[in-house]
């Protein structure tokens, strides 16, 4: 039976002009099966649609982060198979455009053979 992980990623970031990008990582202990990986992303003040959320130098498809009405926000997000890799891996949040948001924390989750 497949096994269910989850890595809980602290960002505490915020994304301005002078801060623009922020690179954390994680570690996948076996290989991941394709399909049903995702991400939750606790979010604040994002008021544009454009910011990018890349897995291991990958552009997550599509629209990552949503806009939101002030506050704060869970984001949801897919993540194509292929992406995440057995051992070390990178996730990367780029800010783009001119809105400044806060991300503090992001759960990946995959499943495992």
């Amino acid at each position: 039976m497949p096994r269910a992980d989850f890595a809980y990623i602290t960002f505490d970031a915020e994304l301005n002009a002078g801060n623009t990008n922020v690179t954390k990582s994680f570690q996948v202990d076996g290989p991941p099966l394709p399909g049903d990986s995702y991400l939750l992303a606790l979010t604040r003040d994002v008021s544009s649609a454009n910011h990018r959320i890349a897995i291991n130098g990958q552009d997550l498809p599509v629209q990552d982060l949503r806009e939101t009405d002030s506050g704060w926000a869970t984001q949801f997000d897919r993540i194509p198979s292929g992406f995440l890799k057995n051992g070390p891996n990178r996730i990367t949040v780029t800010r783009v455009g001119n809105d400044d948001f806060r991300m503090n924390t992001v759960v990946v989750h995959w499943r495992e053979a």
